[in-house]
């Protein structure tokens, strides 16, 4: 089980949201500012990036899904720093 996080487009309701994260299964699911933070049984490549992103948007409608990433670590809810270039 590996640890995402997503954040939604402003138009998105709370019910698109429900379906969307319901859509992966996501598991502990936590709400900090804008952002939603989850486990789920999902890889962590950039194409399973691109995959679990399309199945999030299956539940909560196309292009609801304004971005998403892996967490930094199992125990803190933060986002993961972007790659060196």
């Amino acid at each position: 089980m590996n640890k995402f996080w997503v954040e939604f487009t402003a138009t998105t309701t709370a019910g698109q949201i429900t379906a969307g994260l319901a859509a992966v299964p996501a598991y502990n699911t936590q709400l900090e500012d804008d952002t939603w933070f989850f486990s789920a049984n999902w890889g962590t490549s950039q194409r399973d990036l691109n995959n679990l992103k399309g199945r999030i948007e299956a539940g909560s409608g196309r292009n609801s899904v304004s971005d998403i990433g892996l967490q930094a670590d199992s125990e803190t809810l933060k986002k993961q720093s972007a790659p060196a270039s």
